[in-house]
């Protein structure tokens, strides 16, 4: 595969750029997807809508800002996140009253996210900047480091030590019963 011929036909939407974009890469975005919502089939849908996605956003690719791959996997994440959220939505409205059990697993939710903004602060200045704008604001690392104005292995190294201190932070303050999100934060901080 000519991956500069692959961007040239994908930007002028030539027919079967999308084919073998879908050949080369859907494969990693489905697992991408399927590992976020947790559901083969809802995986699907969403990809579907991915691609969709990624057809009619064809001329807003810059090569110079990254790579084609990188930018597919923000439009992945993004929907599955806005997907599974629209989802979410529809199921409490759906809930009765007396489902408190349904209610306090969201709740759970949320506890663990704010005590992950909780740890996060604990951090030095710099890998705090890093990690809010990273994994809280949605940036990449190198729209951080431009951000920041800093050189893209500064954002690098800073990330890394950060998630290191976390992992750390986390080891030493397992509460005994966590919730599950939480647990697969751990786990994916320990992982590396």
């Amino acid at each position: 595969m000519d991956y500069e011929d692959l961007i040239s036909r994908f930007a002028k939407k030539e027919a079967g750029a999308l084919e073998e974009i879908y050949d080369n890469y859907g494969a990693s975005l489905y697992g991408v997807i399927k590992r976020m919502a947790n559901d083969q089939k809802l995986a699907e849908d969403i990809l579907q809508e991915v691609f969709i996605k990624i057809w009619k956003n064809a001329g807003s690719f810059d090569p110079l800002k990254g790579r084609l791959y990188t930018w597919m996997h923000r439009i992945a994440v993004t929907t599955t996140i806005n997907y599974t959220q629209r989802k979410s939505t529809r199921v409490m409205k759906n809930i009765e009253s007396d489902d408190i059990t349904h209610s306090r697993e969201i709740q759970n939710t949320n506890i663990d996210v704010i005590d992950l903004k909780g740890k996060v602060q604990s951090l030095a200045k710099d890998q705090m900047d890093v990690i809010d704008l990273i994994y809280f604001q949605g940036y990449t690392q190198q729209e951080a480091s431009d951000h920041l104005a800093i050189p893209l292995g500064t954002v690098k190294t800073r990330c890394r030590a950060a998630l290191k201190a976390l992992r750390k932070i986390y080891l030493i303050s397992l509460p005994v019963s966590m919730g599950l999100e939480m647990l697969l934060i751990v786990l994916l901080l320990t992982t590396g």
